[in-house]
């Protein structure tokens, strides 16, 4: 058994976000994992308005869970929710999903249809540049409220820019 963690929208570094639940389960020998996800630039591309955008978080996700057989739950937390659906459909290995404060669209249904007309009051959004952010004076009392002010500092430095193009 393997456990694949989907970090949310606009952070970095999505073994850092799933860390302490990962020394967890290593302790039981079992091996986890979290895919980058491009959108969020961690695979080299700085993302903009075109994108990358959910089709390559997508593929990026189905790479890591079609490169086994092991029988595999996947744990995804917010936007890691709509990337995982899709790339986690059809696979054989994949037994369980666990959606953690997550969204599940129907079939052609976009993220922009979740919100209402206006951004939500934590995200700094680039609409030129055609990238969001959590604004950082926004993150921890939505975010991690619950957390340490060590664990606060350290995800402060792990947020991103991330591409509009997810939203389509």
């Amino acid at each position: 058994m393997r456990v694949v963690f989907v970090h949310g929208a606009c952070v970095r570094d999505g073994s850092w976000w799933w860390h302490r639940t990962a020394e967890l389960l290593a302790e039981r020998d079992v091996a986890s994992e979290a895919p980058a996800l491009p959108s969020c630039g961690e695979t080299g591309k700085t993302p903009d308005a075109q994108g990358p955008g959910l089709v390559e978080d997508v593929a990026a996700v189905r790479e890591v869970l079609t490169a086994g057989e092991e029988l595999t739950v996947v744990v995804a937390h917010s936007y890691g929710g709509i990337v995982t659906a899709e790339a986690a459909a059809g696979i054989g290995a994949v037994r369980h999903l666990l959606l953690v404060s997550s969204y599940l669209p129907e079939v052609g249904q976009s993220l922009s249809s979740f919100g209402g007309e206006e951004p939500a009051p934590f995200l700094d959004i680039d609409p030129e540049g055609g990238t969001f952010t959590v604004r950082p004076d926004a993150l921890i009392e939505p975010f991690l409220q619950d957390c340490d002010p060590g664990i606060q500092r350290q995800a402060s430095n792990k947020t991103v820019r991330q591409s509009l193009a997810i939203l389509e």
